[in-house]
């Protein structure tokens, strides 16, 4: 330690707090080895000092892990024995298939003895031929299913060690090291989660039964096979799990007309910029503005001339609109700027009328000379919709296009690669406009799978939403309604 201008000054690695249980190495940086200091949120890192300014020197949202630990909570330890659980049933049903596979030959041979008495030589080669046969297929299924148990028994191993590390830390270690395991913790239950749903998404069980020749009354005078396997490969079900998700309330704002506005505010369109900047589209001002991370509305705004519908964010700070009414039908791309000034790039005219927006991939938007094209593989419901009836959305990460109809009541979902359709109906779909949500009398949201079912559902305390958005990192939502005389925004926590 060295004296500086009346600072003591010392080393950084000698100054951070020397942990009281044994984390073997998890509470401390691969790349430096140093003990994890902060934690940026944007990116869901843990970081040391190094770290920090290397590579998180630019994010806003880089904090002491001493001050956010405090509020952590140790949810990841029940999604870890509820993967355990997985691996376990994974490993019973191995050892399951394993032996009706040895009780199978047995069984085979039984049914094989029943033509013996009349055809007792050709019976016995062929017997001799099918346990062959059974033994080779019982040797190729062990390979497979001990590959599969031991990927199980190593990973329900390695949940078991962290499971009792969390035992350890959380009775005996400080707030920082709870928080910093917690990450750690979040990690192997993601990579747990990716290696368990490889496990069921490939689980088959291979049924062996007996074949028998069509001509087994001629075999006397042929030389055709008496038997052959006849493998059946079943598809085990996948397990159809419900994802618990909550919405915890960060903050609610009314939309009030500012000094410009003719009409009451109607917010039609949601989305976050890349830097946690929320843009919306007001329909009835004609305009596009910019509110903080924290929904403080800033005074700069873009005008348009007519009725703007919906917004979409692509790139960093980039963002498309549909605007349209009457003889108006365009898209208008524009860019936000670090001062939160929106300037418009171009205007692309579009053939009909548009109201949703999305892009197709983190780059595009649309094709910037405004080409348009259809999804050469999706089979559309073949009718025609009015404004207000329906929208829709497209998921690059799936490759999906969702439609909503709100008068049938359904959400149609379709695969623009394989063309694979599914459609959910729900009476809740007709109240609401946003795709893919679900509103009623008792409001709340809703993911859906690309199978078409609702996974889980949120309660969104308001009626009638209807703009949805979700932050590019999957933790903040905003919402909101439509009710006249009640307009608001509010942001949410997506808590898993």
């Amino acid at each position: 330690m060295t004296k500086v201008d009346d600072h003591d000054i010392v080393a950084a690695h000698e100054a951070c707090v020397k942990p009281d249980v044994d984390m073997k190495g998890l509470g401390q940086c691969l790349e430096h080895k140093r003990v994890f200091m902060f934690f940026c949120k944007y990116h869901s890192d843990l970081c040391c000092e190094i770290c920090a300014i290397a590579h998180h020197r630019k994010c806003d949202h880089v904090h002491e892990i001493a001050k956010v630990a405090k509020n952590v909570k140790n949810n990841e330890r029940e999604n870890i024995r509820a993967s355990i659980i997985i691996a376990a049933e994974v490993i019973m049903k191995c050892k399951k298939d394993q032996l009706n596979n040895v009780s199978r030959v047995e069984e085979i041979v039984k049914e094989i003895d029943i033509y013996k008495e009349d055809l007792l030589i050709k019976i016995e080669e062929a017997k001799a031929r099918i346990v062959s046969e059974m033994t080779n297929h019982n040797t190729q299924e062990d390979e497979r299913l001990n590959t599969r148990r031991d990927a199980a028994e190593n990973l329900k191993k390695e949940l078991h060690t962290h499971l009792a590390m969390s035992d350890s830390v959380r009775e005996n270690g400080t707030e920082k090291e709870v928080f910093i395991l917690n990450h750690i913790l979040k990690r192997t239950q993601a990579k747990a989660s990716q290696t368990l749903n490889t496990l069921l998404k490939n689980d088959y069980t291979v049924k062996v039964g007996l074949k028998i020749n069509e001509n087994i009354l001629k075999i006397k005078t042929t030389d055709a096979a008496v038997f052959s396997l006849n493998k059946t490969q079943l598809k085990t079900q996948e397990p159809k799990t419900q994802p618990v998700f909550r919405l915890d309330l960060m903050k609610i704002i009314d939309i009030m007309k500012t000094g410009d506005d003719k009409e009451e505010p109607f917010v039609t369109g949601l989305d976050f910029l890349s830097d946690g900047r929320i843009d919306a589209v007001d329909n009835n001002n004609w305009k596009c503005f910019i509110l903080s991370d924290a929904l403080k509305r800033f005074d700069t705004f873009y005008k348009f001339k007519t009725k703007s519908r919906d917004i979409s964010a692509y790139s960093d700070k980039k963002i498309a609109v549909t605007v349209s009414y009457g003889d108006i039908r365009t898209i208008c791309l524009l860019t936000v700027d670090s001062d939160n000034t929106i300037s418009l790039v171009k205007t692309l005219k579009t053939s009909t009328y548009s109201f949703s927006i999305c892009p197709l991939d983190d780059q595009t938007m649309i094709d910037v000379d405004g080409k348009e094209s259809d999804f050469d593989n999706v089979k559309l419901p073949g009718k025609t919709y009015k404004r207000d009836e329906s929208v829709c959305t497209y998921i690059p990460s799936r490759d999906s296009l969702v439609l909503t109809d709100r008068y049938a009541n359904t959400v149609y979902m379709y695969n623009t690669v394989t063309g694979k359709s599914s459609e959910l109906k729900d009476g809740r779909i007709y109240e609401n406009r946003e795709a893919p949500v679900l509103a009623s009398m008792d409001p709340c949201l809703s993911a859906i799978s690309p199978d078409g079912d609702i996974l889980a559902s949120c309660d969104v305390d308001r009626w009638y939403p209807i703009a949805v958005a979700v932050s590019r990192d999957g933790l903040r939502m905003a919402v909101t309604n439509c009710v006249f005389g009640v307009r608001q925004l509010k942001l949410f926590n997506i808590i898993q």
